[in-house]
C-alpha cells in the first residue's frame, strides 16, 4: 500500500489539515459542515501528475520528508497514521491509498457523512486489512542498546548479512552471554549482600560484574535471582517470609546448605497458602517457578556455566540458542533478560558498549529494517522514520539517505517501498527534491499545525545548507547563536551611544569584535569602532585646541597688564 494524501479533522494540534505523501498526485479534500458534521457536499479532489523525476531514488522507492521547527507536528503526522493504520475509529479523516494499481479512498463514518468525488481517475472506496508497516521513532539510547542484541541475534539466525561497505566496519562476527545484573534486587544476596544494593548498584556495578563472571557467584546469582521472583508471589506474605528466611541465615554454613534452607522455608509458607486457598499459586507460570526452586541444581547450574562462557561464532549462534532453549531454568534467566547475548567485532575489538550512541543508533536502524523484511511478506512496504539521525555527526546525516537507498535496493529487491521521515537535518533535506518535502508551521497565537508547503519557494535539492535552515527549518531569526547576538548588539548599541548599552570603553568592544567569525559583521563593527575613536579623537583635539586659546587668551591678559 502506498499512502498517497491524508486530511484529518482533528488530531492533537493537527486540526483540518491535509498532507500530500505521493509526488505523483495532486489531492485536496475540502470540508463543508452542516450541524457541525462533515456533510455530502465535502469535496475531494485528486488528479495524478506528470511527474518528471519517476524512479528517481531508484525503482520503487519513494521517500517523503516532513520538516519544522519543534511543535509543529512532524512526529504526530506519524503517530496519527499509526492509529488510523491501526483502526482507531475516534479519529476523523480521509485517506487516499494506492493498492495493486488501483487507487483507494477510505473515510472515518463517526462523523463523516459523505463526499463528492472530483477526480480524473477511478477512485473506489475500500477498507484496507491489517497493513504491516515498520515504525521507527526517534532513537532511544537506552533503549537502543538494551535490544540491540536480541535483534541482531534473530537476523543472524535468518543468515541476513550486514556486508555492504557502509556496514562493514562495525560487523560483529562473535557473541558471548552476558550477565544483566540490574535485574536483581538483593532481597536475600547471602554473598553479596554488603557489596550490593538497589541504591549502591550504579556505583559499583563493574566490580559485582566481575564477581558474577565467576563459576560460584554466578550459580548464586542465578538462585537469589530465582528466589526475589518467588517472593512476588506471594504477595502480601511476603515482608513475613523473607524475615523468616533471614532468621536462618547464620545457620547457613555454605551455598548449598542455603539452598536448602530457603527451598524449605518457601515450601513450608506455600503449603500453608495452598490449605488455605488451593487456587492461590494454580496459575501456571507460578506452577513452574516453583518447579523451578524445588529442583534447583547449583551442580548441574555450574556444567553449564563452561557451555556459557564460551566465545561463539556466528555460525554457531544455532547451538547457543538450542542449547539456552532445553535448559529450563537458562531458559527462564534468558526470558527474564538475565542472561543476553553480546555481539563484539573481533577485528577491531569493538564491543557493543564501546559504540557511541551515534553509532549504535546507524546500526540499530538497519538492522529493524532488515528485521521487518524478515518478519514481513507483503510486496508494498511502509517504513515510518521518526528524526532518526538523531546522535549522527554531521558527516553520516549527510550519507544517511545515500545509504538508505542504498541498503533497500539490496534487501527488498522485489518490493515497493515508501518511506516517510520527519527531521531537522538540513542534510536530509537537500538529497530531496521539494516535491518529495511536506512544511509545517506552528501557529503563533494557536500552536496548530498548519501544512505550508505551497508558501515555501525554495528548491531543496542540492540547495545550500544555510538556505535550507533559515527558509525549510522556519528559523526566522538567523542562524547565529543568541549569546554571540546579544554581545554583537551591545558592541553595536555602544558605538550607536545607546545609553543601554553595557559596554563603556573603545577597549571592551574591540575585544569582542576582534573574535567574531563572520567577516562582513567582524569589518563592518571595525569600520564603526574607528569612525567613533577618530571622531572621538577629533572631538578631543578640538577640545584641547579650545583650552588652549583660552588659556592663550588668559596669559596675554596677564602680560598686558604687566
Amino acid at each position: 500500500m502506498e499512502l498517497v494524501y491524508l486530511w484529518v479533522e482533528d488530531y492533537k494540534n493537527i486540526k483540518k489539515q491535509g498532507f500530500n505523501f505521493s509526488p505523483n498526485f495532486e489531492c485536496e479534500f475540502i470540508p463543508v459542515y452542516e450541524d457541525e458534521k462533515v456533510s455530502e457536499k465535502s469535496e475531494l479532489k485528486i488528479t495524478q501528475k506528470e511527474n518528471s523525476l519517476k524512479d528517481f531514488f531508484g525503482e520503487n522507492i519513494n521517500i517523503t520528508a516532513i520538516v519544522g521547527e519543534n511543535g509543529s507536528g512532524k512526529s504526530s503526522v506519524l503517530e496519527l497514521l499509526k492509529e488510523i493504520l491501526n483502526y482507531n475509529k475516534l479519529i476523523s479523516f480521509v485517506l487516499i491509498f494506492k493498492e495493486d494499481n488501483q487507487i483507494y479512498y477510505k473515510k472515518n463514518d463517526l462523523k463523516i457523512e459523505g463526499i463528492n468525488i472530483i477526480s480524473q481517475l477511478s477512485l473506489e472506496e475500500a477498507s484496507f486489512g491489517n497493513t504491516e508497516l515498520l515504525e521507527i521513532f526517534k532513537p532511544n539510547k537506552e533503549e537502543t542498546r538494551k535490544v540491540f542484541n536480541e535483534e541482531y541475534f534473530t537476523l543472524c539466525l535468518k543468515e541476513t548479512r550486514f556486508d555492504f561497505d557502509f556496514l562493514k566496519k562495525y560487523f560483529f562476527d562473535k557473541c558471548t552471554i552476558q550477565f544483566n545484573i540490574s535485574k536483581k534486587f538483593n532481597l536475600l544476596s547471602y554473598h553479596f549482600s554488603n557489596k550490593l544494593s538497589p541504591h549502591s548498584l550504579p556505583l559499583e556495578t563493574f566490580e559485582i560484574r566481575k564477581e558474577i563472571y565467576k563459576k560460584n557467584r554466578f550459580i548464586e546469582y542465578c538462585f537469589d535471582f530465582l528466589v526475589d521472583k518467588i517472593l512476588d508471589t506471594f504477595n502480601q506474605d511476603k515482608t513475613n517470609l523473607i524475615e523468616v528466611i533471614k532468621s536462618k541465615e547464620k545457620e547457613y554454613n555454605d551455598f548449598n546448605k542455603k539452598v536448602i534452607e530457603v527451598q524449605k522455608c518457601i515450601k513450608i509458607k506455600k503449603d500453608q497458602i495452598d490449605k488455605k486457598n488451593p487456587d492461590f499459586f494454580k496459575d501456571k507460570q507460578y506452577q513452574d517457578l516453583f518447579k523451578l526452586l524445588f529442583e534447583f541444581d547449583s551442580e548441574k547450574l555450574g556444567n553449564t556455566y563452561h557451555e556459557l562462557m564460551k566465545t561463539y561464532e556466528i555460525d554457531d549462534l544455532l547451538k547457543l540458542k538450542e542449547y539456552i532453549e532445553n535448559n529450563e531454568f537458562l531458559l527462564y534467566l534468558k526470558l527474564n533478560n538475565v542472561l543476553e547475548y553480546s555481539f563484539y567485532n573481533s577485528f577491531n575489538n569493538i564491543y557493543l558498549n564501546d559504540l557511541s550512541d551515534g553509532e549504535i543508533n546507524f546500526l540499530m536502524l538497519y538492522t529493524n529494517i532488515a528485521k521487518y523484511f524478515n518478519l514481513t511478506h507483503e510486496n508494498e512496504k511502509l517504513i515510518l522514520l521518526d528524526e532518526s539521525e538523531i546522535f549522527f555527526h554531521p558527516n553520516w546525516q549527510k550519507k544517511l539517505v545515500l545509504n538508505l537507498i542504498s541498503f533497500l535496493k539490496k534487501v527488498f529487491i522485489k518490493n515497493k517501498i515508501q518511506i516517510l521521515v520527519t527531521s531537522h537535518s538540513p542534510f536530509i533535506l537537500s538529497d530531496l527534491p521539494k516535491q518529495n518535502v511536506i512544511f509545517l508551521e506552528k501557529d503563533e497565537k494557536t500552536g496548530n499545525c498548519i501544512n505550508a508547503t505551497n508558501k515555501v519557494d525554495i528548491d531543496t535539492f542540492g540547495a545550500n545548507i544555510h538556505t535550507l535552515l533559515s527558509h525549510g527549518f522556519f528559523m526566522k531569526d538567523g542562524l547565529m547563536g543568541e549569546f554571540a547576538k546579544s554581545k554583537i548588539d551591545d558592541v553595536i548599541k555602544y558605538l550607536n551611544n545607546d545609553k543601554d548599552a553595557t559596554i563603556n570603553n573603545d577597549k571592551d568592544a574591540q575585544n569582542i569584535i576582534n573574535i567574531i567569525g563572520e567577516p562582513i559583521i567582524k569589518r563592518e563593527l571595525q569600520r564603526m569602532l574607528k569612525n567613533k575613536m577618530e571622531l572621538s579623537n577629533k572631538e578631543e583635539i578640538d577640545t584641547i585646541k579650545e583650552e588652549i586659546k583660552e588659556l592663550t587668551e588668559k596669559l596675554e591678559k596677564l602680560e598686558g597688564k604687566k
